[in-house]
């Protein structure tokens, strides 16, 4: 009677599982985010294509506020400038490996990163990005509302430069 009596409330306890796994409905995954699709490579929402080209410092992106909080971009930037008429003076966006800028001084963009390399910042704030030729997925920090991007070639002199960079800026809206 005993051994009746277990199997009976071991069937009853299976026929419940089986019951409530088939009613309860899987957990739904949401949308993915910017910062999920810049990750996994997927097309953005947007697409900015500028150059620092020649003498020219810096490129602004997005302007006027166009980068909201939680917005994630992605940088691919390529070509060479020539930092003087010297020919060992010329750089990709990485800049030159192992020089940074001196930290206190203004003529430089980017205190205390790579030289020669391409950076930037959000607003109106001083250089404090390092981008080169490649950045990973970079997201908009919440204390930024609605903000720029700007971006400078981390040089003292750019009344000598020549040359071109190409910055493509893939844009991933929250």
């Amino acid at each position: 009677m005993r051994i009746k009596w277990v199997r009976a409330l071991a069937l009853t306890a299976a026929a419940t599982m089986v019951l409530v796994g088939t009613t309860v409905a899987p957990a739904q995954a949401g949308p993915p985010t910017a910062f999920e699709r810049c990750r996994d490579g997927l097309a953005p929402n947007q697409q900015h294509n500028v150059s620092i080209v020649g003498t020219q410092s810096s490129v602004v992106v997005g302007s006027p506020d166009q980068f909201w909080a939680g917005d994630v971009f992605r940088i691919q930037a390529s070509g060479t400038i020539h930092t003087s008429a010297l020919i060992w003076d010329s750089y990709q966006p990485d800049g030159r490996t192992g020089d940074r800028a001196p930290v206190g001084d203004p003529a430089w963009p980017g205190p205390n990163l790579k030289k020669f390399s391409l950076v930037g910042a959000f607003g109106p704030d001083r250089g404090n990005m390092q981008f080169g030729n490649f950045v990973f997925c970079v997201q908009v920090p919440s204390n930024r509302a609605t903000t720029y991007l700007r971006m400078w070639i981390n040089d003292d002199v750019t009344s000598d430069n020549s040359g071109q960079w190409n910055i493509s800026v893939d844009h991933y809206w929250v």
